[in-house]
């Protein structure tokens, strides 16, 4: 008598049961790296939003010409002051007298409202 060669059903059964656990593995792995990786993704666009807000800030107040009030606050003056204040890129800007000639301007807050995270920013003038 011939014995018939092949998997029996049991062997089919296991294999599928361990390759579907090791599936199950496999996807919730991926999930969690993708999941990781848009976090990164959106915290490194933020980061560089940041960074071209404070480019923009430092070049505003190194071409336009400002004032540090008795009360903190750095206001732009001339004829497009109220424009520049508008569209500066930081909220609330502060500033106050360096011992050097000139005086320190800077931004403590959070970034947007939707970040929630707080930032600073700082610059020194030479006016």
């Amino acid at each position: 008598m011939r014995r018939a060669s092949g998997f029996t059903l049991i062997e089919l059964l296991v294999t599928m049961a361990l390759a579907g656990i090791m599936a199950t593995f496999a996807l919730n792995l991926f999930s969690s790296g993708h999941k990781l990786f848009l976090n990164y993704r959106r915290l490194d666009e933020k980061y560089f939003e940041y960074g071209v807000q404070r480019a923009l800030a430092a070049r505003m107040i190194d071409e336009n010409p400002g004032v540090c009030n008795a009360d903190g606050f750095y206001s732009f003056s001339g004829s497009d002051a109220d424009s520049l204040q508008e569209h500066f890129p930081f909220p609330e800007i502060h500033c106050r007298p360096a011992r050097i000639n000139g005086f320190v301007v800077y931004y403590r807050g959070l970034a947007d409202s939707i970040a929630r995270y707080p930032v600073g920013w700082t610059y020194l003038t030479g006016r």
